[in-house]
């Protein structure tokens, strides 16, 4: 009824911890409103959200929202009144939006050293660090004695594991993005600085 009258649009945020019901409901809703004047926009987390992408795959587009790039953290820094704390902020989140947004915001609600890590980044790395599984956190408190960038095979021999072992590993932190590809050909890298000095 109200998209007869004007456009509208329909958010839901953290797709990712909708049960079933909700993802049907969801599926019926946008095969039913095709021709309507509705977007629905829905956020998942990558790497929680494959159930719910997989549920609405033929009803929706995914749309992959790399980091945040330098101007637009500049501008939330300024927003939140800490404008000299976006290239600290940066340097560390590497434009990760979720870890860029509360850490200008425990800066901004008082606590202005850009090296702290706010409770609720900890919380949220430890969490999808304990999701990922008892090895895989073992592999990624591992790589944290060796540095923000890894070889597998030194931490394959901290861990005393086989290399193809580890490498699996490796593969589900990244799934998990807690770890991504080095640039530089080192092997692996911790998705962010903060990452890294949770763990």
């Amino acid at each position: 009824g109200l998209a007869a009258q004007q456009p509208l649009l329909l958010t839901l945020d953290d797709l990712h911890q909708a049960g079933a019901a909700t993802l049907e409901l969801l599926h019926f809703v946008a095969r039913r409103l095709a021709g309507d004047r509705v977007l629905v926009v829905a956020t998942v987390r990558a790497e929680e959200g494959a159930e719910a992408l997989a549920a609405l795959a033929d009803v929706g587009r995914v749309l992959e929202l790399g980091p945040l790039p330098a101007a637009a953290v500049a501008e939330l820094a300024r927003r939140f009144g800490v404008a000299d704390l976006a290239g600290p902020v940066l340097e560390r989140a590497r434009g990760h939006t979720l870890f860029t947004v509360e850490s200008l915001r425990a800066a901004a609600e008082g606590g202005r050293d850009p090296a702290a890590v706010p409770a609720s980044l900890r919380e949220a790395v430890q969490t999808r660090a304990r999701r990922a599984g008892p090895e895989v956190e073992a592999l990624l408190r591992a790589a944290t004695v060796v540095g923000a960038a890894f070889d597998l095979e030194v931490v394959a021999g901290l861990l005393e594991l086989p290399v193809d072992v580890t490498a699996r590993r490796a593969e589900q932190a990244m799934a998990a993005r807690l770890l991504v590809e080095d640039e530089a050909g080192a092997g692996y890298r911790f998705a962010n600085d903060l990452v890294r000095e949770v763990l």
